[in-house]
């Protein structure tokens, strides 16, 4: 939500903005969802991808939730009932202007160092994730976003997909094309220890202790973060 209106963790020159206007905006209007208009919860488990909560959002226990297209293969593997109730949809604007997606994240897939054949494991990633015919399968057998635009229009990614309301769900990718922002902070040293501070800090103080408030929580972490550089 933040990378969507321009802001992140840490900017493109390493100065750590964790706690500045726009992240205090959005974690405030979080909390005020929970505790004063109550239309959310804190989920389950504490992530998306946890035992308790795959149950909880199968039963119906929640409405809507916003994670990235990879989560799609979560709802196929964990969440049958859900069948036909799931539509993939841009994400809601702040603002007019606002990016309705944002890039984040990525798989580190790498090649290792005590391979005996290095040349042909590079040779072997590269077709299993580059190719078209790679990428392809990535979503025919793993149900995950290929990283290749072109592979978005290919008619095995352009079936209509009963789990997801029967709708081609990669229009939806092709529409956001342009809007998918790419955080600062990923490039930076200081990316893991912002993403930690974030998930076992602020999160949990703000919205589940509730020991800080959102401005404070975000301060607290900032400070933390600025003596690492």
């Amino acid at each position: 939500m933040i990378v969507q209106q321009g802001s992140d963790y840490v900017d493109a020159n390493g100065k750590v903005i964790l706690d500045n206007a726009t992240n205090v905006r959005t974690l405030q209007a979080m909390y005020d969802m929970i505790y004063k208009d109550k239309i959310a919860i804190a989920m389950p488990g504490g992530n998306t991808s946890s035992e308790q909560f795959w149950p909880f959002m199968d039963k119906g226990g929640q409405a809507s939730l916003i994670m990235p297209m990879w989560y799609m293969s979560r709802f196929l593997t964990y969440m049958p009932d859900l069948k036909g109730k799931i539509y993939v949809r841009p994400m809601p604007v702040w603002k007019a202007g606002d990016m309705r997606s944002a890039g984040m994240g990525g798989t580190g897939t790498a090649v290792t160092k005590q391979t005996k054949y290095p040349e042909l494991a590079i040779d072997f990633l590269g077709f299993a994730k580059l190719s078209h015919e790679g990428a392809v399968r990535i979503w025919a057998d793993l149900r995950f976003d290929p990283a290749r635009f072109e592979a978005w229009t290919d008619p095995v990614l352009q079936t209509p997909d009963p789990y997801f309301g029967g709708e081609k769900v990669f229009d939806t990718l092709l529409e956001l094309r342009n809007e998918m922002p790419s955080p600062a902070s990923e490039t930076t040293s200081l990316s893991a220890a912002a993403q930690d501070v974030v998930i076992n800090q602020v999160m949990y103080k703000a919205l589940v202790e509730r020991s800080q408030t959102p401005a404070e929580a975000l301060k607290a972490a900032a400070d933390e973060l600025r003596k690492q550089q």
